[in-house]
């Protein structure tokens, strides 16, 4: 009961375009060598910040190698310009063989301790880790374009372990898009990482247990809600291919 009032309501379609940011290596930037400096990083996530609505960003994907040398001050370096989206833009951070994986020893410590589970784990994206207090893997849970989705965030070379929890996770949400981020899965010719013995920087030459073609046939084809992956680590200029296993690309 009361006088007419108008409102004005605008409806926001479910199924808009959503965009997801996808941050390559960024290891010369923290450690400020071959040109790059902590400031194109912040300038990066900035951009992210300012762009948020616009672009309607819902996630942000760093690909591994964080830092260069796995050393206090690049991860402060990464801290800070990754922590421009606290609060703005959920992120996954994927760890890379310079972040301390370059030996079959997990050397994480240092990831950790900057970026560690109690940052993430009262967010409503977060969904859980794979080891306690150890975000090396780990899964986040969103929803966009009128999709909901699973994020999985595997270390580099990921272990047999790690790939049979996944398989677990990804059954536990039959009905989720899952999307697959780790620091190499796709060489930079488009083919699987590990399907060609030419192939450089393969995680099995770091000690690592599995390679992309290992990471297919345990983890990925198994899924058939699977829907895309991300990487970095290699040079060179591929774009991705088709996943298979459902109707999305990578």
């Amino acid at each position: 009961e009361g006088p007419d009032k108008n409102v004005m309501v605008t409806l926001v379609p479910q199924n808009q375009p959503f965009t997801l940011v996808a941050l390559p290596d960024t290891q010369y930037y923290t450690h400020e060598v071959f040109g790059g400096t902590r400031d194109i990083f912040t300038a990066q996530t900035q951009w992210i910040v300012n762009h948020k609505d616009d672009s309607n960003i819902v996630f942000v994907l760093h690909e591994g190698d964080l830092t260069d040398d796995n050393n206090a001050p690049e991860w402060t370096n990464a801290m800070t310009s990754i922590g421009l989206l606290d609060g703005v833009v959920p992120y996954a951070l994927a760890v890379g063989n310079h972040d301390g994986l370059n030996q079959r020893q997990s050397l994480t410590a240092p990831f950790n301790q900057y970026f560690p589970l109690s940052k993430f784990q009262y967010l409503p994206t977060f969904g859980g880790v794979f080891e306690s207090n150890r975000m090396d893997n780990c899964y986040h849970l969103f929803s966009a374009g009128g999709v909901d989705w699973l994020l999985f965030s595997l270390e580099f070379g990921p272990r047999n372990v790690v790939l049979a929890w996944a398989n677990q996770i990804a059954t536990n949400y039959p009905n989720r898009r899952v999307i697959m981020l780790t620091h190499t899965h796709v060489y930079y010719d488009n083919t699987l990482h590990g399907s060609s013995t030419n192939q450089a920087w393969l995680p099995t030459s770091y000690g690592r247990e599995n390679n992309g073609t290992d990471v297919w046939e345990k983890f990925i084809r198994h899924n058939a809600n699977m829907a895309f992956t991300f990487n970095g680590h290699v040079l060179g200029t591929g774009t991705g291919r088709l996943v298979g296993v459902g109707d999305y690309g990578n």
